[in-house]
């Protein structure tokens, strides 16, 4: 599984690690992260290598693909995360404001003097927004499939 800027191979619809440690997964074809294709599922193992404290994985069995699934990671990567992400910038724009009854801010020259309006407070806050919900997307990415305990062998 690689992946160069989002695009290649990655494991997408991982379960939640049974008590043996094993989760189900589907290995994904991706563009820029979005999943394309389903190409096969597995029971895998992650484990830790030591001394580097990286993550691997070890196949245990292919399985036939889940289509409750494909559904599911379809919804997840084309609808709900760009939903969260981009979702917000649409109250940036003027004419979603006409259609709402939002009156549109007046232009304005902050070196004059002028203060910020709402729609530059929306903006800052939009950026922060992003930020965080990309830094706890990727953090739970990097954790699916791990045991409860992983942070016990990176000490």
């Amino acid at each position: 599984m690689s992946t160069l800027d989002g695009i290649g191979t990655r494991f997408n619809g991982v379960s939640q690690p049974d008590e043996q440690g094993h989760v189900h997964a589907t290995s994904w074809f991706t563009f820029l992260y979005l999943p394309l294709v389903p190409l096969w599922r597995a029971e895998i193992k992650r484990e830790i290598t030591l001394p580097l404290k990286t993550f691997n994985y070890q196949v245990i069995q292919k399985l036939p693909l889940d289509k409750s699934e494909i559904l599911k990671t379809y919804l997840y990567g084309w609808i709900l995360i760009p939903l969260l992400l981009l979702g917000p910038a649409l109250f940036l724009i003027p004419e979603i404001h006409q259609q709402l009854g939002i009156a549109s801010p007046p232009p304005r020259n902050l070196i004059k003097g002028d203060s910020l309006n709402w729609h530059d407070w929306f903006f800052i806050a939009y950026i922060i927004y992003l930020v965080v919900l990309s830094v706890k997307l990727y953090s739970s990415d990097i954790k699916r499939g791990l045991p409860k305990d992983y942070k016990r062998f990176l000490s």
